[in-house]
């Protein structure tokens, strides 16, 4: 069977576009708090770890960071060096990275986490590249009854389909949203003082039917997952989709309430 490593790569290489065009509008709302959080100011180091399109580093840079960003996904690059041309974007894998010990004083993982097959591991490898006072910090999602986002699209799926699915077994998405979880991993990667924020975030579309394009072809598990169903409970999961969505729009653009939890940590 196909390993989570290899099945995320793959739906990441086909996602670039319709990712691109629907989450970093959301995603990069996590960016001056990450940044706050990793004192970044003229000059500090940074690696941004699964830097997909570029968002995230280009915030970095224009706070004064040398940042360098890095993906696994050859094709999310081209998008990132496209959009960003004089920043440094890098080929690599989250769980042996390719830099030198001590070469950074802050290290990044904005929603990367949540695609890893060991993410402990790259916990690990941050704390290995990070240099002596050296900070992390990552973002994953809060549960979906706090990240309208995802309870519309999973509840849809649960009332008129199947959550079950066959993938290749990887970490639960929601895992390190569980503080303790969260704390224990940085813990074990030899981090101190570990500190968490919850950061309340809104998803803005043009249109409910962006929605759906966002997490059919811009995601990669609950894609997966929806392109998983028969053909009948397809189309009932996006009309409960479309009128649970309805509820959300303001003026004409749908608003989604959505949480982030920020998780940071101190390499001594």
């Amino acid at each position: 069977m196909e390993s989570f490593r290899d099945f995320e790569y793959s739906r990441w290489q086909e996602a670039v576009e319709a990712y691109d065009n629907s989450w970093p509008s959301l995603t990069s709302q996590t960016a001056r708090p990450m940044l706050d959080a990793l004192e970044v100011s003229f000059g500090t180091d940074l690696l941004d770890v699964a830097s997909g399109t570029g968002n995230f580093t280009s915030v970095a840079a224009q706070q004064g960071a040398r940042v360098v960003g890095m993906d696994f996904s050859s094709l999310m690059l081209a998008r990132a060096k496209k959009l960003f041309p004089d920043l440094n974007f890098q080929l690599g894998e989250a769980e042996k990275l390719p830099f030198d010990d001590g070469k950074f004083d802050a290290v990044s993982i904005n929603f990367g986490m949540l695609h890893f097959q060991y993410p402990e591991r790259a916990l690990k490898q941050a704390h290995r590249v990070l240099r002596a006072k050296g900070r992390v910090a990552y973002t994953v999602w809060a549960p979906p009854d706090l990240s309208i986002g995802f309870d519309i699209v999973y509840g849809a799926i649960r009332n008129h389909g199947t959550m079950e699915v066959s993938l290749p077994p990887g970490p639960p998405f929601f895992l390190f949203s569980n503080l303790a979880v969260s704390r224990r991993a940085l813990l074990e990667a030899g981090f101190e003082n570990p500190r968490f924020s919850s950061l309340p975030l809104t998803w803005r579309l043009p249109s409910i039917h962006d929605l759906l394009i966002a997490f059919d072809r811009g995601t990669a598990r609950t894609g997966a997952t929806l392109q998983a169903q028969k053909p009948k409970n397809l189309a009932r999961i996006q009309s409960a989709v479309l009128e649970r969505a309805e509820t959300y729009v303001k003026d004409g653009v749908l608003e989604l309430p959505m949480v982030a939890i920020l998780c940071w940590g101190y390499r001594t």
